[in-house]
């Protein structure tokens, strides 16, 4: 009843309760202009998530709700429900009676409460029974001995000054998270995001899908998301991509060829290290949910399932303003692939090895991109891969793209010369070039989230720690020392 009263007075869905118990979002019942304070707090405690919370009536709602002596209860919401004693040959018909009694007491009160609830409204037209008389049509006021029979009226269509555009299409993205397709309904509360509660209904949606990144490695560097939302880094330090100490407030973190990115918690970006091809360019983004760096150039997800991007474009890997619709992101050396919501992929960029061949991929669940080749994860645990493949004849047996036989997944990373996947029972898998111990990620355990270079590996254990394999360039798989990285639960299907 209370929902119903929040609608009619500020034409507003409210927040589904699972999602205020989790996310402590009510609505603000001071907001309503008009509402005094005692029924404001009425209210509030009639919409509480948890029944014990609530009235243990309607009775007492009306009681907490007109307690004030200036108040007086309308004469429509005093329907008279007599209760005769019932034969057992009329408790059929009288049961149905009841209950077209109990609809119309219903509805009376919310005509009564939206009637008192908004004092210095205008007018409106009269939508209780007492005012049947005025209806054009009717002889008389409304009876209950049996079903209500109203005068037939004719809806006006929806037009742009009867129905509000923004109102309606909060509906449907309503109607697609009920349907459980999280990531479209992500996307479409995100393109309302000054509308109602949307931008927030959007962000907590992105929250429970999103890959964010706790551990990023790249072929020079490492970078580690720490549990209270600083950064640590390991490598290269001579374009300051490892000059992160002051980060605060991050939840995601990139690496870069050069550079760093970290995505803040107010949904911007920060980014150091080399800025030659405009890669850092990041301080104008905003409602961003994930960010990919390579390079030279950077890209991110923004709330709407759109994509931006700054840095080198000499393959047109930057042009990215038309894709729509997308859940996930990846940077590789020189193209970008999307996941888009219906489990599709797109691909921009350098593709003369065939890595931007994903056109006919169906049932993806992540993707990511390499040097020359990229890598799906289907649904199933299955994976599909397209790119460079050749491998020479001294290197180990299977191509960077052999992956068909993989299953059990729940992570891929591709990498520079190899691929590497994630089992759910926390194994590691490669394919390609595994020189210079990249192979002793084979004898990994426990592992949840990996991330991949040219020429090596880093994975993140369920106690913070992290683990390198292969070539320590420069020091980047210098991690052993490292703890309290941040350890994610496993994003829920978006689709």
């Amino acid at each position: 009843m209370c929902a119903t009263v929040w609608y009619c007075l500020t034409g507003t869905v409210p927040v589904e309760a699972s999602i205020r118990m989790t996310e402590g979002i009510d609505p603000d019942w001071s907001t309503v202009p008009g509402l005094p304070g005692h029924q404001q707090l009425a209210l509030a405690k009639g919409f509480s998530c948890r029944a014990k919370d609530r009235y243990r009536s309607l009775d007492e709602l009306l009681d907490a709700l007109f307690s004030d002596p200036g108040t007086q209860l309308p004469v429509t919401q005093k329907i008279p429900v007599a209760q005769p004693p019932v034969r057992k040959a009329e408790k059929k018909k009288t049961s149905r009676k009841a209950v077209w009694i109990g609809l119309v007491a219903i509805l009376a009160v919310i005509a009564a409460a939206v009637t008192l609830l908004l004092p210095k409204a205008p007018q409106a037209a009269p939508m209780g029974p007492a005012a049947v008389e005025s209806i054009p049509g009717t002889t008389g006021p409304l009876k209950i001995d049996g079903p209500p029979t109203l005068p037939p009226t004719t809806e006006p269509e929806p037009t742009e000054t009867t129905a509000d555009p923004n109102a309606l299409a909060y509906q449907e993205a309503e109607a697609l998270l009920a349907e459980g397709k999280l990531g479209e309904a992500a996307i479409a509360f995100g393109k309302l995001a000054g509308y109602s509660d949307a931008r927030e209904r959007s962000l907590a949606i992105w929250d429970q899908i999103s890959v964010r990144e706790s551990l990023s490695t790249t072929h020079f560097h490492t970078v580690g998301l720490r549990t209270d939302g600083t950064v640590i880094a390991t490598g290269l330090k001579e374009n300051g991509q490892c000059d992160l100490g002051s980060w605060t407030d991050i939840i995601a973190v990139s690496a870069g060829g050069y550079h760093t990115l970290g995505l803040k918690t107010d949904r911007t970006v920060v980014a150091a290290g080399l800025v030659d091809d405009g890669q850092c360019e990041v301080d104008d983004w905003t409602d961003i949910v994930a960010v990919s760096a390579v390079f030279s150039f950077s890209v991110g997800l923004k709330m709407d399932g759109t994509v931006v991007a700054t840095g080198s474009n000499e393959y047109g890997q930057c042009d990215l303003a038309s894709w729509t619709d997308i859940v996930a992101i990846s940077a590789g050396r020189e193209h970008v692939v999307g996941l888009k919501a219906d489990g599709t992929v797109v691909a921009a960029g350098f593709r003369e090895n065939g890595e931007c061949n994903v056109t006919d991929w169906t049932d993806i669940a992540a993707v990511s991109a390499g040097g020359s080749h990229t890598v799906g994860l289907k649904a199933d645990g299955t994976a599909v891969a397209v790119g460079y493949n050749d491998v020479g004849e001294n290197y180990a047996k299977g191509g960077r793209t052999d992956v068909g036989e993989w299953t059990g997944l729940q992570a891929v990373s591709a990498g520079g010369w190899f691929t590497v996947g994630l089992n759910t029972d926390g194994t590691i898998v490669l394919k390609g070039d595994l020189r210079d111990g990249r192979t002793d990620a084979k004898y990994w355990l426990d592992i949840i989230a990996i991330s991949t270079a040219t020429h090596h590996i880093v994975g993140l254990r369920p106690d913070g720690k992290v683990w390198a394999a292969g070539w320590n360039y420069s020091g980047c798989c210098n991690v052993s020392t490292w703890k309290d990285i941040l350890v994610r639960e496993k994003p829920v299907p978006f689709r």
